[in-house]
């Protein structure tokens, strides 16, 4: 439903139309950390393993971001 109500309101809003890329990319960790894992994770408590992929993920991002970001119109890349 929340999809729903930010798919709406990016149509109907004039002031958010320019930033609908960015809104969509940004959002899309919340319908993907819905369908990961992580939960079985933490209810076993292997609270060791979610750190770890946590840390390697922010470095690898920050490589990519680093690499791929030069300026302001690779924002979405």
């Amino acid at each position: 439903m929340a999809y729903l109500g930010l798919a709406a309101y990016l149509l109907f809003s004039s002031k958010l139309r320019e930033y609908g890329p960015l809104i969509w990319t940004l959002s899309s960790g919340i319908i993907f950390t819905t369908l990961g894992c992580e939960l079985l994770y933490a209810i076993h408590e292997e609270y060791g393993y979610l750190a770890l992929r946590n840390i390697c993920f922010q470095i690898l991002s920050l490589i990519l971001l680093l690499t791929y970001v030069k300026d302001e119109s690779d924002l979405l890349l």
